[in-house]
């Protein structure tokens, strides 16, 4: 026997001992009689998701070579049962699939045996099912092995789950499947992985843990997972502030088990529904990452809270809203030191090439109910707009001017957002905008007038009225105006405002004591004062 790694669990021996005499479940078939090596790939998942894993090579050739992908911070043990390794190597996964799997190495090896040679090599592989009860998936580590082979797969889970569907990819189907078994016969011998979906018949343990404005809802198994994404939230919420201009009421945040079909597409998601903002849901398999990917995702959707609060309508502005919180998010990440950062920023820069950077107005029809282009290709464009806007005007600190000045106001539109980005770039961005294919109104030029007739209608007194109301109408319809074009109206509407505004004092007075007198009239005249004799 030749011991290469000697850590491995007493429980993981003894499951394997278990699986060998389990006579309950159908014996996984070559499809190919003919096949000289043979790879096994069986996977036996505890209650809380932690996979044991076996993979059993076996050749009837009596000397020979081959090689498969293996965990590379994993430990693990190797072992024959017959024949005996004469050599083996380590190879980065791109020499195989000209791709650099972080977590992965290629385990190159030559064997000799007198009969039939088989090795086996075990580890455990936490976090394999993810489950938030009642709902769960499995997601096996990469599979990859040398082509000539055949190769095979079991999933075994506990008594008290129940297998919904399975896939390889998506697209291969299990041979076999019963209630808490899945197995393959024939697997592809590129990369891929096996995809389970599942569901728990007991009630969860669920914790609640706050942390400043934030209250983490989560199951007890993922509790450090939580406090993790709070200690981050606490250590970036000063600056996040201070960049918005705004401080956040209580926000809820909560883990997710995602489906099959959106494993990989949806890191987290900030519901809209009614005019409000709901709790930060985070896909709970990225905690299976590269350290720094859950942490962008975290804050991705906590500045969506940020951007709420600061008056920046997601229903119109969803481009804005998720271009800033990838930008914001990455040079977070990146400024803290997390390694994923800039795998997710380089995965991000590659692929604008694709996205047409002359024609990104489809983005303008991007709303939280409807988008008109895939969604890869919709968050690489907002992302590139919003760093790109941004680069002249020294990146974050643009935006801070802009949060600053549009502190108190509501922002609905493209065309007003445009203006107050102008505002805070001191001099006007819609040619740049419009080069990028949106569909802008320059409202710039006429920016003193707005910018007076804001700060006018921002400083009156709500008991002004009616005419405060007044001044909003005629404001509106002053913007109205400029976004079709009609200058001369919107600068007569502008003025309009501004009047009534600086006006507003006297003529509340003088309508107060027409009031006044109005209703010393009418109590004269109930008296009879003004009745003859």
């Amino acid at each position: 026997m030749a011991l290469m790694k000697a850590k491995f669990s007493t429980y993981a021996l003894l499951t394997i001992i278990v699986i060998g005499l389990l006579g309950a479940y159908p014996p996984v078939e070559s499809s190919s009689s003919t096949t000289s090596d043979i790879y096994e790939f069986g996977f036996v998942v505890n209650d809380d998701g932690l996979a044991t894993v076996d993979i059993n090579f076996t050749s009837s050739r009596r000397l020979g070579e081959s090689w498969l992908i293996i965990p590379k911070f994993l430990e693990y043990i190797n072992y024959t049962v017959n024949g005996k390794i004469t050599s083996f190597r380590f190879e980065s996964t791109e020499k195989m699939f000209n791709i650099d799997l972080y977590f992965y190495k290629v385990l190159e090896f030559s064997f000799r045996s007198d009969s039939v040679f088989q090795m086996h090599i075990k580890f455990n592989f936490s976090n394999a099912a993810m489950i938030i009860e009642p709902e769960g998936v499995f997601l096996s580590p990469q599979i990859g092995f040398e082509p000539k082979s055949k190769g095979r797969a079991y999933v075994l889970f506990p008594l008290s789950f129940k297998v919904n569907k399975a896939f390889i990819g998506g697209l291969y189907k299990p041979s076999y499947m019963n209630s808490n078994y899945v197995s393959f016969d024939e697997i592809p011998n590129s990369l891929v992985r096996l995809e389970v979906e599942f569901t728990v018949d007991r009630p969860p343990r669920m914790v609640d843990i706050k942390g400043g404005v934030f209250t983490f809802r989560t199951v007890t198994r993922y509790e450090k997972y939580a406090k993790d994404i709070l200690a981050l939230y606490k250590l970036v919420y000063g600056n996040l502030t201070s960049l918005f201009n705004v401080t956040l009421g209580n926000v809820n945040v909560e883990f997710f088990v995602p489906s099959l079909e959106t494993l990989y597409s949806i890191g987290g998601y900030v519901p809209f529904n009614g005019g409000e903002l709901g709790d930060i849901h985070i896909n709970i398999f990225y905690t299976r990452y590269v350290k720094g990917y859950i942490e962008i995702i975290a804050l991705h959707e906590l500045v969506h809270h940020f951007l709420w609060k600061a008056g920046v309508d997601p229903q119109n502005l969803l481009w804005f809203h998720e271009g800033l919180a990838q930008y914001i998010s990455i040079s977070i990440a990146l400024k803290i030191g997390y390694e994923g950062a800039s795998f997710f920023k380089d995965d991000l820069e590659s692929n604008i090439p694709n996205i047409g950077v002359g024609n990104l107005g489809y983005l303008q029809g991007w709303t939280p109910t409807r988008r008109t282009e895939n969604l890869g290709k919709l968050y690489v464009a907002s992302y590139y707009v919003v760093t790109r806007l941004a680069e002249p005007y020294h990146g974050l600190e643009y935006y801070a001017r802009f949060f600053r000045i549009i502190h108190g106001i509501k922002v609905r539109d493209n065309d007003e957002l445009a203006y107050y980005l102008s505002l805070a770039a001191n001099e006007t961005v819609v040619p740049r905008l419009r080069r990028w294919g949106f569909m802008v109104e320059d409202l710039y030029s006429y920016s003193s007038l707005i910018l007076e007739a804001e700060r006018a209608l921002q400083r009156m007194s709500p008991l002004l009225q009616p005419y405060k109301v007044i001044a909003e109408i005629i404001y509106g319809w002053a913007l109205k105006n400029a976004k079709a074009g009609q200058f001369n109206a919107a600068s007569r509407y502008l003025l309009l405002t501004i009047v009534i505004v600086k006006l507003s004092p006297i003529l509340s007075v003088l309508t107060f004591s027409a009031l006044l007198f109005l209703l010393l009239l009418y109590c004269l005249k109930w008296k009879g004062v003004f009745m003859g004799d």
